[in-house]
């Protein structure tokens, strides 16, 4: 992966509005500095199409100028198990943060264009590596979708080609995937309200 084949985001801010490219540019300063350092993350859905599964897509996040980019891919791995299957895409995008919470906006560059929104909560770190958030997201029928997403920081840019290998859909009982990662993309949880909540792990896994 090389942070030069993405696009710049602010390609063609100029020919907006003054008073929109303003707003704009206030919303994008907020993206300088976040808690997503540069480097390689997994990324872990819930697989719809089972409860026992998760998808497993791979992120880069790198700096462009003053701005924090990412672009996250999920199509399917060839020298994976013929059984393992995942929604394509090769979403670039942005990360913002304001008071601890950060957003992560982007657009596929594959398939129709779909835009995809994750968002984390201060409150949601598990870890130094780990974080839990809610995601809007198109699904492989392409309807949109709401649920928990976990990201796991895997490594440097330099492990790119190493996590590319382990994307698709997989058995949540995967070696290497951590017993906080899988209770908190696999484990059901209630509530009163209809309300989407990420996965609440600190006093059902810390000791």
């Amino acid at each position: 992966f090389s942070p030069a084949e993405a696009p710049h985001p602010l390609l063609g801010l100029e020919q907006l509005d003054s008073r929109l490219a303003k707003a704009l540019l206030d919303i994008l300063s907020d993206s300088i500095n976040t808690q997503f350092r540069e480097g390689c993350y997994m990324i872990y859905y819930p697989w719809l199409g089972s409860s026992q599964e998760i998808i497993r897509a791979v992120m880069a996040v790198f700096k462009v100028g003053n701005l924090t980019c990412f672009r996250r891919y999920t199509k399917f791995a060839k020298d994976l198990p013929p059984h393992s299957r995942s929604a394509c895409g090769q979403h670039d995008g942005i990360i913002i943060e304001n008071s601890g919470r950060c957003y992560l906006l982007a657009k596929n560059r594959q398939g129709g264009g779909e835009i995809s929104l994750q968002s984390f909560g201060s409150s949601t770190t598990v870890s130094n590596d780990i974080i839990c958030g809610l995601a809007v997201v198109f699904n492989p029928w392409q309807e949109p979708t709401a649920m928990r997403v976990t990201i796991d920081y895997f490594g440097p840019l330099d492990a790119f080609r190493s996590a590319m290998k382990l994307r698709g859909v997989v058995p949540g009982a995967t070696p290497n995937i951590s017993e906080i990662v899988r209770r908190s993309v696999l484990e059901p949880v209630s509530f009163s309200t209809a309300q989407l909540f990420p996965f609440q792990v600190f006093d059902r896994i810390r000791p």
